[in-house]
């Protein structure tokens, strides 16, 4: 009777176990794919970057058409026009970028498969309570891979703060015609009080681009820092010890929407700081940001 009544206990114990194992499982898994959520909106603004770093200067059907007609009027008589030849007539600032695209593109298709595999490491985590250790244990690395990653594309950002240099060249050209322009002085310096703010307008656009790169950055690595410290203590944790810990983040998170530059790249250097405090995140950072260069400059838009 009494074994019979102990077997009961441990089964009723084991129960309890495995439903307390999946909670957790599943509560590590939405926490991950929060992660992933916020890394690819990342991914999505650095796409948005390069587009625009390329972007020709918007103009007019009309201009297009003076465009071309000096275009041909100033060609070499001797030069044929052929099919190459024609499409620089008619839009000179169309830089063929086809082969950097596709680089471009088999990149960032790369990091956003390398973020979904990754949430996706944990949908089976609350089926697999005895060998949940084992999934988690693996899943570390692969998370500060990751949020290495996403630490290098701020970094970078802000050391190189977006130029759209086509846009640019095209205000450059405006002003260079106005400067030259035999036109009245009042008309002159009319015409340089409106380019002045179109090349305000077009600072305050890159401005915000890298703002909002950053912010996001910010968000991603500060979520992915608190998985990564999840799973680091996977064993040691309930499921309401992750919860709370990724409620703090996601809290943390969503408060650095709006703020300034300074405060969001206060909040990566943080992230930065604290992996780089763990020699075996460390390791995996610099390993990662070696990769990411040699990725990046291969995949490099043409000029």
């Amino acid at each position: 009777m009494m074994y019979r009544t102990m077997r009961l206990i441990l089964a009723g114990c084991a129960v309890l176990v495995l439903a307390a194992c999946s909670q957790k499982a599943e509560t590590l898994k939405l926490a991950a794919s929060q992660f992933e959520a916020e890394s690819r909106a990342t991914i999505t603004l650095l796409e948005e970057l390069r587009v625009s770093e390329i972007a020709p200067a918007a103009t007019t059907e009309s201009a297009r058409t003076r465009g071309f007609v000096e275009n041909v009027l100033n060609l070499d008589s001797s030069t044929p026009v052929t099919p190459n030849i024609l499409k620089i007539l008619r839009n000179p600032d169309d830089v063929d970028t086809a082969g950097a695209d596709a680089a471009w593109a088999d990149l960032l298709a790369k990091l956003n498969s390398q973020y979904r595999a990754f949430a996706r490491t944990f949908d089976s985590l609350d089926q697999a309570s005895f060998t949940a250790r084992n999934i988690v244990r693996k899943a570390e690395p692969i998370a500060a891979r990751l949020v290495s990653q996403i630490v290098h594309f701020s970094n970078t950002t802000t050391a190189n703060p977006p130029q759209f240099l086509n846009q640019r060249g095209a205000l450059l050209f405006e002003l260079q015609q106005i400067r030259t322009a035999r036109v009245q002085d009042t008309e002159k310096r009319a015409a340089l009080g409106s380019w002045l703010d179109k090349w305000r307008d077009l600072e305050a656009r890159e401005a915000d681009l890298l703002r909002r790169i950053t912010e996001q950055s910010a968000k991603a690595s500060s979520v992915g820092l608190a998985v990564m410290k999840q799973i680091r203590t996977y064993d040691q944790l309930s499921a309401a010890d992750i919860a709370d810990a990724m409620g703090i983040a996601f809290s943390a998170a969503g408060e650095l929407t709006g703020r300034d530059l300074s405060a969001l790249q206060g909040r990566t250097a943080a992230v930065l700081a604290d992996i780089e405090s763990d020699p075996v995140w460390k390791s995996i950072m610099q390993q990662t940001l070696d990769e990411v260069n040699a990725t990046r400059s291969d995949a490099k838009p043409a000029s």
